[in-house]
């Protein structure tokens, strides 16, 4: 007669053998997925950022992204300043001087059926040229 903690340790024994299973075929399916084929240039990037009063932040997070390991010529910094009433514009502004990938984009008037963020974002994809395009915030480093 089995008892409930064989029964228990049967069905983690399952548990266990099932889940390290599908580990194995996703990882073995990810190792045939092919890569950019050998000398494929790398792609163009876009790193899209919406902000709005972010003086305390934003001088750090797009000099972070400017600064990255990736040819700066594969990649553009898109910032939206959006309605801002501090000093983000003027941070933006001096960031742009010595950055020629940072492109900035102001929105000036308030959305009427979407938030600010939203709109923001919309506003900003127009701009952006990257065969892929990832977002952050203004508050990230």
């Amino acid at each position: 007669m089995l008892t409930w903690t064989a029964v228990t340790i049967w069905g983690l024994a399952a548990a266990y053998v099932l889940i390290s299973g599908c580990v194995l075929v996703g990882v073995w399916r990810i190792s045939r997925r092919p890569g950019r084929p050998p000398g494929d240039p790398a792609p163009f990037v876009t790193v899209l950022v919406a902000a709005r009063d972010e003086e305390r932040h934003i001088h750090a997070c797009l000099l972070s992204l400017l600064t990255q390991d990736y040819p700066t010529d594969l990649y553009e910094v898109v910032v939206v300043n959006d309605r801002s009433t501090d000093d983000t514009a003027v941070i933006i502004a001096r960031l742009t001087e010595s950055h020629p990938n940072l492109v900035v984009v102001g929105i000036t008037d308030e959305p009427v059926d979407m938030t600010g963020k939203q709109n923001a974002l919309r506003v900003a994809i127009r701009h952006c040229r990257g065969e892929f395009i990832v977002n952050t915030d203004a508050d990230c480093v």
